[in-house]
């Protein structure tokens, strides 16, 4: 049984070569010597192509390249999902660990405690108050009209504020005298009716105006 020895190369320190990956080139080496690996290239060329070993001869350190690449994705990976967990986790506990939240709370408690405060001081005025009671003329209404009463009184309020007005119109228009001036007034309504009525005429025959021409159109359309 033939026997062969191998003896590491010299270890050239100018060469830039991954010193943990020495041990599978000189095992690949030792295998293409003995036969047991076909050569994948010649051994004249083997200083030349000795930088570009790991790329075209052994395609497991490919495999290791491509396998550092998707640990590193991984890395930024996890890096956007710390930041994403961190920002859902801000949003829940920011009104208790951001200051101008808690600089606003506080002011809210300031504030209610003062009104608070404020009561307190008026303390007897507010019992006697309280004591004192409730006397006034109310509207009695049956409750199955209450929705009816409180749709009326926003209407009703317009004019409760023109009353005044109004009332100031009639009372001078009943202590005014003017005989001549009726007699002008009628008139003029009566020209006015008249107007509104041709008016209102001349609107009609518009209308029918623009439903003959828009028939006229239709018409047309559907011929072509």
């Amino acid at each position: 049984m033939a026997s062969f020895s191998y003896s590491e190369p010299n270890h050239n320190p100018w060469i830039n070569e991954d010193k943990s990956l020495t041990s599978i080139k000189n095992a690949l080496i030792l295998g293409e010597k003995t036969g047991h690996i076909r050569k994948r290239y010649d051994d004249d060329s083997c200083d030349e192509s000795s930088s570009n070993f790991d790329e075209e001869v052994l395609p497991s350190l490919k495999l290791i390249s491509v396998q550092r690449e998707i640990s590193k994705k991984r890395r930024e990976l996890n890096e956007v999902k710390l930041q994403i967990q961190k920002r859902m986790q801000d949003k829940e506990t920011h009104d208790i660990t951001h200051i101008d939240k808690l600089e606003s709370k506080i002011q809210q408690v300031k504030e209610l405690n003062n009104h608070l405060q404020s009561i307190l001081s008026c303390k007897d005025q507010v019992v006697n108050r309280l004591q004192q009671p409730l006397v006034g003329d109310y509207i009695k209404i049956d409750a199955a009209y209450h929705r009816y009463v409180s749709e009326l009184f926003p209407l009703v309020t317009p004019l409760l504020g023109d009353l005044n007005m109004h009332l100031d119109n009639i009372s001078w228009i009943k202590s005014t005298n003017f005989p001549k001036g009726r007699t002008k007034l009628e008139s003029v309504l009566t020209e006015l009716s008249s107007a509104i009525a041709g008016l209102q005429s001349q609107y009609q025959a518009l209308c029918q105006l623009r439903k003959g021409m828009n028939d006229m159109y239709k018409a047309s359309a559907n011929n072509r």
